[in-house]
């Protein structure tokens, strides 16, 4: 790819990046006209929210789902489906905003790099070092109605996702693919501190150059419940379904185990965490977290010189070990691991192929 080529790559990805803030911006303000209407009739927004938040999902597997019960300066955190990374950067910030004269809208951003690695492939037919550059964009709103038993919430989420992807020589993979997604969620929990969340996530993943048909349309669904045993320990069952070029239904299930305020065992599959604060200062406090996440993207993309439409779908588990850092003026992480495990399967007719496993480096911020 020459230089002249990643530039207007990156300028037509800071396009539609541009697009996608104004209409999340225009949401926003709808989200503030409405709130303002609500409050002539209730109160419901005035009470801090005490037992459930519920977070959208991150775009790289779907749905991210936070509970959060207090504990004294610090809050048991259920998170599933990482990154965790949107996950740690928010708990504080989304307590703090119940609070506020509006809904609590967060937004942050993440950059990952997974360096080259050799393409495997049975038949022969794929060829190359694949690499994968990745910008996420996440803006998330949260609302609770919790002058009631049981108690409400919602969010909503919108993202914006780009990929770029060099060194494959066969199959003529496209350089860049973007994805758009507008999730729902829905939380109820009890005044026993059982809950219940609905995450509806309709998606739309394309390279715009393949012919639009219903293969860039996806739309997943988590339904999970938890039960807080007492203040330390969280039960988490539920069930994903992700709509990728495979139909996948995965546990969204295990358990939060908090034996320290400075430690917390986040046991819960698809993306087990281990989080160790090892500096605390007044506002600022810092974190190291060990992860494991499972990962599947999927795009519709067209294939040359062939000129063929075709669903691509990338999985693969992520090892991770970051350091995340927050005051009140800057929440940022940075991480580095190991992608393995990597397999790319295709809807019709090209052959899927394998890729060796590769170092991975991701930081981000949010704001």
């Amino acid at each position: 790819m020459t230089f002249n080529r990643m530039t207007f790559n990156f300028a037509q990805s800071l396009l539609l990046l541009g697009i996608f803030v104004s209409i999340c911006q225009v949401a926003y303000a709808s989200d503030e006209t409405l709130y303002q209407l609500d409050e002539q009739f209730s109160d419901a927004f005035a009470t801090p929210l005490a037992t459930t938040i519920p977070v959208m999902p991150h775009p790289s597997s779907v749905q991210l789902s936070e509970t959060v019960e207090s504990l004294g300066d610090e809050p048991l955190l259920l998170e599933s489906d990482l990154p965790a990374q949107a996950t740690e950067l928010d708990q504080t910030r989304q307590l703090e905003s119940a609070d506020e004269t509006h809904p609590p809208l967060i937004s942050y951003e993440m950059f990952s790099y997974i360096f080259p690695a050799e393409i495997n492939s049975n038949q022969g037919q794929s060829t190359g070092n694949f690499s994968i550059f990745e910008l996420d964009f996440y803006h998330v709103s949260t609302r609770s109605f919790d002058d009631s038993a049981p108690i409400l919430s919602a969010a909503h989420q919108s993202w914006f996702r780009y990929r770029e992807w060099t060194g494959v020589r066969s199959p003529d993979l496209p350089p860049n693919v973007y994805s758009f997604a507008f999730p729902f969620q829905l939380g109820v929990a009890s005044v026993k501190h059982s809950g219940i969340s609905f995450s509806l996530t309709p998606q739309f993943s394309s390279d715009f150059r393949a012919n639009m048909n219903s293969d860039a349309w996806m739309f997943d669904i988590d339904l999970v419940g938890t039960r807080v045993i007492n203040e330390s320990f969280t039960l988490v069952s539920g069930v994903f379904y992700w709509d990728r070029v495979d139909a996948i239904v995965l546990p969204h299930a295990g358990f939060v185990f908090r034996p320290h305020e400075d430690w917390q065992f986040t046991m819960v599959f698809p993306h087990p965490t281990i989080d160790w604060k090892i500096y605390h200062a007044g506002d600022v406090s810092a974190w190291l977290k060990l992860g494991l996440e499972y990962h599947v993207e999927s795009y519709q993309i067209k294939l040359a010189p062939a000129d063929r439409d075709e669903q691509i779908q990338l999985a693969d588990y992520r090892g991770t070990l970051g350091l995340f850092v927050s005051s009140p003026d800057i929440e940022a992480f940075f991480e580095t691991g190991v992608v393995f495990d990597r397999r790319v399967k295709f809807r019709h007719d090209t052959p899927g192929f394998g890729i060796s496993p590769a170092l991975m480096l991701q930081c981000g911020f949010s704001y």
